[in-house]
């Protein structure tokens, strides 16, 4: 149950982000809206988005496996390469996981770097893992929902 508290802390500023377009209007200084310049949106910062958003809970509900499912479709992936998929992303959501608990909330700039190392190296693996047309597509993907983002680089 730890963990999963501590997964909902890490997820909440990604929530906090993804909010209504009018969002813009009264965003605080330093922060990109991704519906306005989705060009402005880190790479590292729109995958950690997308990975986070594909991980389930420790224990899931329905609910959220309906919501991976969904996320997964709109990615338009083979049946073997949403499998390969599934298994980093979980991977990742371990790891993601223990990484805060490790460090804590909110944290300092060397554990960010560890974050930003992960989810780099968690990137790289979807990228080499998947068939060409995979990567592709859940590389159109993250670039596709970095205009629902808005991120503080």
């Amino acid at each position: 149950m730890r963990y999963l508290l501590i997964l909902a802390l890490s997820l909440a500023p990604a929530a906090l982000l993804c909010q209504s377009p009018a969002r813009s209007q009264s965003l605080p200084p330093g922060f990109v809206d991704g519906s306005r310049d989705p060009g402005l949106i880190p790479d590292y910062a729109s995958y950690r988005l997308v990975l986070l958003s594909l991980t389930l809970p420790t224990t899931p509900d329905p609910k959220a496996a309906t919501r991976q499912g969904v996320r997964l479709a709109r990615i338009g992936l083979s049946t073997s390469d949403r499998q390969a998929l599934l298994n980093i992303v979980a991977g990742f959501g371990a790891s993601y996981v223990r990484w805060l608990a490790s460090v804590g909330v909110p944290h300092d700039i060397a554990a960010e770097q560890q974050a930003q190392a992960l989810v780099l190296a968690t990137r790289d693996s979807v990228l080499k893992t998947l068939t060409p047309s995979g990567a592709s597509n859940f590389a159109q993907y993250v670039e596709r929902e970095k205009a629902h983002m808005v991120v503080k680089p």
